[in-house]
């Protein structure tokens, strides 16, 4: 059961990171598109959920971001200043601890929140469903070393990826891009 839910928290940290602003250096998003619930497509597939079962998933992922979206922006700010704190010459440790501490009181403070509205989306899978999220989890777990394993050209990104298996371009070669020879 935990890993079900550590997949389901996935889900929702991965629209809720979508939506905030300066994310992955890519500035911010437009309104629209942050109040948007990324889809669900592929884990509808694998899951052989219904539409009613996606709408459903989607209502608790935007209510859970849309309680979380506070505490994010708080998650955000501090980072922030965490960063430009790190950048003081000289850097003020004392003045870091401080912010790291701050920082990770919030992170703890989201997944508390993220704890309550795991079941929530729990419950509207099968006993199932909820079976093959063990899969999922495992293949969370392998991510890294596949993209390693990409980086040094042993393997291919899947198609339309980008480097390091990120979307947005490419799709052979693990390379950063460039060309792949064998």
């Amino acid at each position: 059961m935990k890993i079900a839910t550590s997949l389901l928290t996935l889900v929702f940290c991965m629209g809720l990171l979508a939506a905030q602003p300066g994310h992955m250096g890519m500035g911010s998003m437009p309104p629209a598109r942050a109040s948007a619930v990324p889809p669900l497509d592929q884990l509808k597939t694998y899951l052989t959920l219904s539409d009613a079962q996606v709408t459903k998933l989607q209502d608790v992922q935007k209510t859970w971001r849309d309680t979380a979206q506070p505490l994010m922006e708080q998650v955000g700010a501090k980072t922030r200043e965490l960063r430009e704190a790190m950048r003081e010459n000289p850097v003020v440790p004392s003045k870091v601890d401080a912010l790291k501490a701050e920082l990770d009181a919030l992170q703890k403070k989201v997944q508390v929140l993220r704890d309550q509205y795991q079941p929530q989306a729990l419950a509207v899978l099968s006993t199932q469903q909820q079976s093959l999220l063990a899969t999922l989890q495992k293949v969370l777990e392998l991510i890294p070393a596949a993209q390693q394993a990409a980086f040094v050209n042993l393997i291919d990104n899947p198609q339309g990826s980008g480097p390091m298996g990120f979307p947005g371009g490419g799709g052979r070669g693990g390379t950063m891009g460039g060309p792949r020879y064998r």
